[in-house]
């Protein structure tokens, strides 16, 4: 009779776990896959993710159009905004050499540098005037 007991009870126990695993598996409460990457969204949470995704960008409309679409492929989003691809894709474009005010001049000399230029660029263009002869009073 004890043989039979724990028969019943191994079966009943294999039985319920089976079961269990086909309710989860029919209607999964949360992602399949927690670690990130392919499969790791619902297609009901990729409009979100993308939200996120292309909330940095300056051409949001397409970013929200092609991120959908894949993501309705493969269940996931690539990491970062767009913003930081577009500076990585332009970094990769100049070779390295990016806007920098990096010059070794603090801000004091970088003011005297420009009223320099400034100064110089009047008097060129005071001395292209004068000789021309002064340019519009001059016709007869």
């Amino acid at each position: 009779m004890a043989k039979f007991i724990v028969i019943f009870i191994v079966f009943s126990f294999l039985f319920a776990t089976q079961f269990s695993n086909a309710k989860e598996l029919e209607n999964p409460s949360g992602p399949i896959h927690k670690e990130g990457g392919e499969g790791s969204l619902t297609i009901g949470q990729c409009p979100a993710a993308c939200n996120v995704r292309c909330s940095a960008t300056s051409h949001k409309k397409p970013c929200l159009f092609y991120c959908n679409y894949c993501c309705n492929k493969c269940l996931c989003v690539p990491s970062g905004t767009q913003r930081e691809r577009d500076r990585e894709r332009a970094l990769a474009r100049t070779g390295g050499k990016g806007k920098t005010k990096d010059d070794g001049l603090t801000p004091e000399q970088r003011r005297e540098r420009d009223a320099k230029a400034l100064q110089e660029k009047a008097a060129k263009k005071a001395a292209a005037a004068a000789s021309s002869g002064g340019g519009k009073g001059n016709n007869k």
